[in-house]
């Protein structure tokens, strides 16, 4: 988001968008600091947004995950 700063100000505006209400009429939202999980249906996105940012960088790395059979046979040679 740092080097498209557009796509920031777009998200920032779906998400003011979102809380134009106060969050004393909103039965679905605690505060502003806290968006449940349902309301990622009105927010598209953002949620767009979130799953490009972790395609493109996730938070594990999957791809390359090793697992080890139970009595690993190491074999060295000189």
């Amino acid at each position: 988001m740092a080097i498209h700063p557009e796509v920031q100000q777009r998200a920032q505006k779906e998400l003011d968008s979102f809380f134009k209400d106060s969050p004393s009429t909103r039965s679905d939202v605690v505060s502003f600091s806290c968006v449940p999980m349902e309301a990622f249906e009105q927010l598209q996105y953002l949620r767009a947004v979130l799953k490009e940012v972790l395609r493109f960088a996730p938070v594990a790395n999957i791809g390359t995950l090793l697992s080890l059979r139970k009595n690993p046979r190491v074999v060295l040679t000189h």
